[in-house]
């Protein structure tokens, strides 16, 4: 596999992610009766998604080992 394929495959299993935590923080807005106005949809996918991803990576590194799933949403 290519260096190209790896990093598409990161990319899309960490926007994979971020759904379900973007999800999860809009319920959790509603709920509390918080203002919405934050858009979560542009700021972390189109601005911080390389930080994101490298906060993923660094835990993998410490840890010399992949990240399981919930290991990784929660690093996420």
């Amino acid at each position: 596999m290519s260096t190209i394929d790896i990093k598409q495959q990161k990319r899309k299993k960490f926007e994979d992610v971020f759904i379900r935590i973007r999800d999860e923080l809009i319920e959790h807005m509603k709920a509390e009766k918080m203002p919405q106005e934050a858009n979560l949809g542009y700021n972390v996918p189109e601005g911080k998604l390389n930080r994101g991803m490298s906060v993923v990576d660094s835990v993998e590194i410490l840890r010399g080992r992949q990240l399981s799933d919930d290991e990784y949403f929660n690093t996420a």
